[in-house]
């Protein structure tokens, strides 16, 4: 076992940043380690310039379904990579791209807008190293039991339910609904690239890479079964 650790430790440690190269723990995510194959999905700079255009094309939606599609996007065409070195895949994105097209868009839309008092009080905090704050609503995530024993499928249909008990009862407003409809399309999304990384680990020959495959269809289509699933999930 430490001969396979001490053979894939280089590997592993270089997967998000390579060490030989200067680190910015402020800017902890804004670093490339491994290459993905090119045609696994777009650069960067495409990337960037495909959310541009989405940001542009989603302006009047309600920001649950705004944010969605973006992730979609992202979902759909960032670059992947499979490595005989890891158990894990590796996601070739550099340091949330969706943020500039979706929370920075509407942090400045209330707090330079709207509330300036307030971001000036805030950016003293943060100054003085008293504190480091911002308004949290750029993470949405379910409990851990519900990921556990339902999955990303089974988290999706779920989602997919409560909406249709809101409807049957006559309780569903616009804003319910645009946060049931972001929850499918991103939950679609993660499936998406879950099957995606299969397809990818099938097209692999080295040890890992059955095992691997093995787990994300698992994933894929319902809750974890095992700890190597689970943590595949997490």
């Amino acid at each position: 076992m430490l001969k396979f650790f001490y053979n894939d430790k280089e590997f592993i440690e270089n997967k998000y940043h390579k060490t030989s190269e200067p680190f910015d723990p402020f800017r902890r995510m804004a670093y490339h380690g491994w290459e993905c194959e090119n045609s696994t999905g777009l650069t960067d700079n495409e990337l960037l310039s495909g959310l541009d255009k989405l940001s542009k094309e989603t302006a009047g939606l309600q920001h649950p379904i705004a944010k969605a599609k973006a992730i979609e996007y992202l979902l759909r065409n960032m670059r992947i990579e499979v490595n005989e070195h890891d158990w894990f895949p590796a996601f070739y994105s550099l340091n949330r791209l969706i943020n500039k097209t979706t929370q920075n868009k509407w942090y400045n839309e209330v707090f330079v807008d709207t509330i300036p008092e307030t971001k000036k009080n805030m950016d003293e905090f943060n100054a003085s190293g008293a504190l480091d704050i911002w308004p949290d609503f750029d993470h949405v995530v379910p409990d851990w039991n519900s990921i556990m024993s339902l999955g990303f499928s089974g988290l999706r249909a779920r989602a997919v339910e409560h909406k249709k008990m809101h409807e049957k009862n006559g309780t569903l407003t616009d804003k319910m609904s645009a946060h049931f409809d972001g929850i499918d399309i991103t939950y679609n999304a993660v499936i998406e690239i879950i099957d995606r990384l299969y397809r990818l680990a099938l097209t692999k020959k080295h040890d890992k890479a059955k095992k691997m495959a093995q787990c994300f269809k698992s994933i894929r289509d319902g809750a974890p079964t095992n700890i190597y699933e689970a943590m595949q999930v997490i």
